[in-house]
């Protein structure tokens, strides 16, 4: 797939209006507010996220693990995981769960639902791009949203969703998390990381800012105006200090897996990273 230089534009779309007017101050916690006992790690993935807490391991023990369900299922258990979906109808944005339901009680065509907003950094040489690049012309009419504000929007939702189960588990939100990322080309590597860290920062405003807004569904309008928000915001002003180093997905991927292989023998194994694999 080539994206070189499909749906690219001159430049995003501004909403109307005096956003200086509405935009709450952005609260960052400072070094001494953030749990430094305890860890998050959001795996945004292809079809699904997943998100889990950790104690911070040190080299006596185990860390204890606390998986972090985004609601409960039909049976009423935990739900861990949350689809990578976003769907526009009738001037309303979907987010995550609500998404896939509306997606599917509409039974629209498969095109017109923004699956795997993932792909934009995995398919992409420049992430600092993304704002140039409008979604389909079938995924959003409107053609308001770029790559870019897409991929905000949904890991603003995450975010949202992660922080509200670690209070489940008595946690504080204000702890560091780590985010897995592509294996870009060393060329692309520093500049798509810097960009990266830059969304995942204006997603964690913006789920702390606008979290009744971003919970599941908003008018589209709405998500326009407080995604400009965020990307106007000067980099002193958004929560830095809350995101770790990230990992590259491959290696988390066979980290995972050798930690369970004898330290004795030599033992073969085969790592599948895909769509519609957890």
């Amino acid at each position: 797939l080539d994206l070189d230089s499909e749906g690219v534009v001159d430049a995003p779309v501004t909403p109307s209006g005096d956003l200086s007017l509405k935009t709450p101050p952005i609260t960052c916690p400072t070094p001494d507010d953030i749990d430094g006992d305890h860890l998050m790690c959001l795996d945004f993935g292809t079809s699904f996220s997943k998100a889990f807490a950790s104690s911070v391991d040190d080299t006596e023990g185990v860390p204890e693990l606390f998986p972090l369900a985004f609601g409960t299922n039909a049976l009423g258990d935990p739900e861990l995981l949350l689809p990578s979906e976003l769907f526009i109808d009738n001037g309303e944005l979907y987010l995550g769960a609500a998404a896939r339901a509306h997606f599917d009680a509409t039974e629209a065509v498969q095109d017109r639902l923004i699956d795997s907003p993932k792909q934009f950094i995995t398919l992409t040489k420049d992430v600092t791009d993304l704002h140039r690049r409008k979604l389909g012309n079938q995924q959003d009419p409107s053609g308001t949203l770029t790559q870019r504000d897409a991929l905000v929007l949904y890991l603003a939702h995450l975010n949202l969703r992660a922080e509200q189960a670690l209070h489940e588990h008595g946690l504080s939100p204000d702890l560091k998390r780590r985010y897995a990322h592509p294996a870009w080309t060393p060329e692309h590597f520093q500049v798509n990381s810097d960009a990266m860290r830059r969304i995942i920062a204006e997603a964690i405003a913006l789920s702390r800012c606008f979290g009744e807004d971003l919970a599941s569904i908003l008018p589209l309008e709405r998500a326009c105006e407080i995604n400009e928000m965020a990307r106007m915001a000067k980099d002193i002003e958004l929560p830095f200090g809350l995101i770790d180093d990230p990992v590259l997905e491959a290696t988390a991927a066979g980290a995972g897996a050798l930690l369970g292989t004898p330290t004795t023998r030599r033992v073969p194994y085969v790592i599948q990273i895909g769509r519609a694999h957890v």
